[in-house]
């Protein structure tokens, strides 16, 4: 064999390495991506289950009609606000949206409580009970597919911020780095950041 013969090899070789590394981090970045939208998905799906159980509630109140009107609006204002997490919302992810929806979910939920601690028996009622325990596990799995979709943004950001995808990204992909869900009122309360030990 030439000398010839063995350096076209090479370099035969190491463009096949380039080429198939590309392509690899042309597809994590892709992967990492959908990962994504398809987490952004599911919590758009768990807050809608959520608004079929608040659905339930608004049934329950106006089978007792002499309950509070107050709450009864309240939980049809709810299921407007569920509407505007629309399909659009999935595709945008409009975390402000998502947001507003959680902050009129949870003030339902409190007036919904501090009335039924006025009537007994709306506190006593079985469906009643079942329907706050669906809306607790709903709220759960909100909660936890937030914390899905965060972990699915970080794991997309710090794949596309990487050596070689980094560079891949910039001239195949130029994907942008996508902004995680975070609660303002909570982090008002909370008085702690992440700091590097020096």
């Amino acid at each position: 064999m030439s000398i010839l013969t063995i350096f076209v090899v090479a370099i035969a070789a190491i463009l096949l390495t380039v080429v198939v590394a590309t392509i690899t981090s042309f597809n994590s970045i892709v992967e990492k991506k959908n990962a994504v939208l398809r987490a952004w998905a599911d919590v758009i799906v768990y807050e809608r289950q959520k608004g079929k159980v608040v659905t339930m509630v608004e049934e329950l109140l106006r089978e007792h009609n002499e309950f509070e009107s107050n709450t009864y609006k309240q939980i049809v204002s709810l299921r407007g606000a569920l509407n505007n997490l629309s399909d659009s919302s999935i595709k945008v992810q409009d975390h402000d949206a998502l947001k507003q929806f959680e902050e009129h979910s949870k003030k339902v939920k409190q007036s919904l409580m501090l009335t039924v601690e006025d009537y007994p028996v709306l506190k006593a009622s079985l469906l009643f009970n079942s329907v706050m325990d669906e809306i607790a596990d709903q709220e759960e799995n909100v909660s936890a597919s937030i914390q899905i979709y965060n972990q699915n943004i970080e794991n997309f950001n710090t794949g596309i911020q990487v050596f070689p995808n980094s560079f891949v990204n910039s001239v195949f992909n130029k994907e942008k780095e996508y902004v995680v869900f975070t609660d303002d009122k909570v982090k008002l309360n909370f008085k702690h950041s992440p700091m590097q030990v020096s």
